[in-house]
């Protein structure tokens, strides 16, 4: 897919989280996704915007991609943080790990083809 758009949100605190959040959904909206894929889109940006505050000391940012390739469409968010990493990222790829003592998942990407 060819890269059409990035944007930067610089995450300090909560504020950031919600701005980032309007931003990811207009971007998405602008290339198609229906309401459901929205407001999934809405949720993967608050777990990485709080994550970033909770886990990094408010010390990140999230990055929004605008992809499209023909009729093929999708966003990419890539979340950046200065925190202090994972000690065991073996478990980590494995999954069902948190350094947190909670579950979590992360979502890489979003593609908007089935988003009917």
């Amino acid at each position: 897919m060819a890269e059409i758009s990035t944007q930067e949100i610089i995450i300090t605190g909560e504020t950031d989280v919600f701005k980032a959040r309007i931003l990811g959904k207009k971007m998405a909206a602008a290339i198609g996704f229906a309401e459901i894929a929205l407001a999934e889109i809405e949720i993967v940006i608050s777990e990485l915007g709080t994550n970033i505050v909770k886990h990094a000391g408010s010390k990140g940012s999230l990055v929004f991609q605008i992809l499209m390739d023909n009729e093929a469409r999708g966003i990419e968010i890539t979340a950046r943080d200065h925190g202090p990493g994972i000690k065991d990222s073996e478990s980590a790829i494995r999954g069902g790990y948190s350094s947190a003592g909670t579950l979590e998942k992360a979502v890489v990407r979003l593609s908007g083809q089935e988003n009917g």
